[in-house]
C-alpha cells in the first residue's frame, strides 16, 4: 500500500470514528454540554456528556481548525470530584486522558495519548464567576506519526449568564513537536467562547 493510500485510509477511519462517537455519546450520557470558542485565527468546538451509570465520569469529543488549515480532532474522558475547601472557593478537579489526531498545513500528520486534567474554582464574592485551568502532555512514547510530543495549557474565566449558558474569556496554547521539521503551534491566542447545557 502506498503512502498516499495509507493517508487516505487514515482520514476515512478518523472521520468515521468521530462521526460514530458523536452519534453514540448522547445515548450514553445523562447531560450534555456544547462548548464553542473563536478568535481571529482559530475556531474550536466540543461536545461533552456525563455517564448515566457514573455521574462523575464524562466523555468528550472536540475539533479545532485554524486559518492556516491546521486541524485537530480529540476524544477523551474525565473523572470529576469536588475538593474540600473552607474558603468558599468550591474547587473541583477533573483528571483524564484524550486521544488526538492532527493534520498541518504542510501535510504532517500524527497523534498522541495525552493525560491531563482541569482545576476549577469559584471566585469568592461573585457566585457565578469561576476560573478553569488545564494542562495535557504526551511525551514521545505516547506520540505517533510525525509527532514527537504534545503539550497543551489553557486558562479561562467563566461567568454563568443563565442556568443553561456560560460566557467565557480564555487563553489556550497547543504545541506539537514534529519529527525532522519545524514544530507546529495549533493554538496560541486569547479567545471568547460560550458553553450550553442541555
Amino acid at each position: 500500500m502506498t503512502f498516499c493510500n495509507l493517508r487516505n485510509t487514515f482520514k476515512r477511519l478518523r472521520n468515521t470514528l468521530v462521526i460514530s462517537v458523536l452519534g453514540i455519546m448522547p445515548s450514553l450520557s445523562s447531560a450534555e454540554l456544547l462548548d464553542f470558542y473563536v478568535n481571529n485565527s482559530t475556531v474550536y468546538g466540543q461536545f461533552l456528556g456525563h455517564s448515566f451509570e457514573r455521574p462523575e465520569l464524562s466523555f468528550f469529543a472536540g475539533i479545532l481548525h485554524d486559518e492556516d488549515e491546521n486541524q485537530m480532532l480529540e476524544l477523551g474522558f474525565f473523572l470529576t470530584e469536588p475538593i474540600e475547601d473552607e474558603r468558599n472557593y468550591r474547587p473541583w478537579a477533573k483528571i483524564g486522558m484524550k486521544a488526538l489526531g492532527f493534520e498541518t498545513e504542510n501535510d504532517n500528520e500524527g497523534g498522541a495519548l495525552a493525560p491531563g486534567g482541569i482545576l476549577s474554582f469559584y471566585i469568592p464574592g461573585i457566585p457565578r464567576l469561576y476560573l478553569d485551568t488545564s494542562a495535557f502532555f504526551a511525551p514521545r512514547v505516547l506520540s505517533f506519526g510525525d509527532a514527537e510530543d504534545y503539550f497543551e495549557v489553557s486558562v479561562r474565566l467563566t461567568y454563568q449568564i443563565m442556568t443553561a449558558a456560560d460566557l467565557y474569556f480564555g487563553y489556550r496554547n497547543i504545541d506539537v513537536s514534529l519529527d525532522r521539521v519545524k514544530d507546529v503551534r495549533l493554538d496560541d491566542a486569547f479567545h471568547v467562547g460560550t458553553t450550553f447545557r442541555f
